[in-house]
């Protein structure tokens, strides 16, 4: 029996899946680590993340706001994509940085940030559901 490329490429195929199965490598799908970033910068006001599942197991999703600058607050609202509720909120007041967990999710989620402070404040958000 000839090996010929299309075979070839169907047995290599079948060896791929069958160590990842054997190895229980996730694919990208059922990665359990997410983390989504937007950034306020120079005459920027605002800024949104892709959305992302919570942590697997605990079921929450941390929220965290660096700003470039002391004084450069910023308000914040998380998001279910699936059915718009805001399921947190706050405004990091004049800190520079915020870091807030929401517990009891199960959907998708997105973070909005705008900022408080006057020019040039800006700075990087996060919404992520790992440590």
């Amino acid at each position: 029996m000839a090996l010929t490329k299309k075979r070839l490429a169907a047995l290599v195929g079948a060896a791929v899946m069958a160590t990842t199965a054997t190895l229980g490598i996730a694919s990208p799908a059922q990665a359990a680590y997410d983390a989504k970033y937007c950034n306020i910068n120079g005459l920027g006001w605002e800024c949104t993340t892709i959305d992302i599942p919570p942590h697997s197991s605990q079921h929450w999703v941390k929220v965290t706001f660096d700003a470039k600058e002391r004084g450069c607050g910023v308000k914040w609202k998380v998001y279910d994509t699936g059915n718009g509720v805001l399921v947190g909120s706050g405004d990091s007041g004049s800190e520079a940085t915020i870091s807030k967990t929401i517990y009891g999710l199960y959907g998708r989620y997105k973070a909005y940030f705008v900022r408080t402070g006057g020019f040039p404040c800006g700075g990087e958000g996060a919404i992520r559901n790992f440590t």
